[in-house]
């Protein structure tokens, strides 16, 4: 292109001598000099030895790389740490989950086993009865299941994944969560949240997380 268009040469190129010996990086700078026909009659120019700054340049990549390395380990490490304090969190719910847990379990067994009492007698009321205990039943067996949910999604690694949330539905999740442990505690705990369903656009997950922290 510098032939044609009688712009400057620049190039950067290596000398690798046939020896084997240590090849040298070169800086070639020069331009192409031309007769009143367009021909080319000679080229003039210099070259220079640029080790020093390629040496710089391998340098300044390496460093690069090592930061780049180490950057990756420790949004690593701090993916690990959050993830151990929130099992060490878990740990520490445990007992209020157990009594959380065994509330509906033993709602579950009575409404069950009246249940069957009412069955046993074949009345229609009592059929009533015994369906209307099985549905409070079912309720119950909801209820456990949220709870077991909130625990899974508390010690599950976050994924990034943002989407619209309802701001008041994390709040008040997550005091559902703490409610048995901030009562074993005696801690009494109130919240007023304001009108209408705000929305925020992030991780549900995480939102979570937030709150129980």
């Amino acid at each position: 292109d510098s032939r044609q268009d009688g712009t400057a040469y620049s190039c950067d190129y290596r000398v690798c001598p046939p020896d084997h010996s240590e090849s040298r990086w070169v800086a070639a700078r020069g331009r192409f000099l031309m007769n009143e026909r367009g021909t080319v009659v000679r080229m003039i120019g210099a070259l220079s030895d640029i080790g020093h700054r390629k040496h710089a340049e391998a340098e300044i990549r390496h460093l690069l790389e090592q930061a780049e390395q180490r950057e990756r380990l420790l949004r690593e490490k701090q993916t690990q740490l959050v993830q151990s304090a929130k099992l060490a969190s878990i740990g520490q719910l445990t007992t209020g989950m157990a009594h959380e847990l065994n509330n509906p379990l033993n709602n579950i067994g009575l409404l069950v086993g009246n249940a069957l009492e009412y069955l046993r007698t074949g009345s229609p009321e009592s059929q009533e009865h015994a369906i209307s205990g099985l549905k409070a039943a079912q309720g119950q067996i909801q209820r456990a299941a949220d709870i077991i949910n909130h625990l899974r999604v508390f010690s599950r690694v976050p994924e990034a994944r943002y989407q619209e949330i309802a701001v008041h539905e994390v709040i008040l999740a997550a005091l559902h969560f703490l409610h048995e442990q901030l009562r074993l505690a005696g801690v009494k705990a109130s919240h007023c949240l304001a009108p209408g369903t705000p929305m925020v656009s992030g991780c549900r997950i995480q939102l979570g997380q937030l709150q129980l922290n």
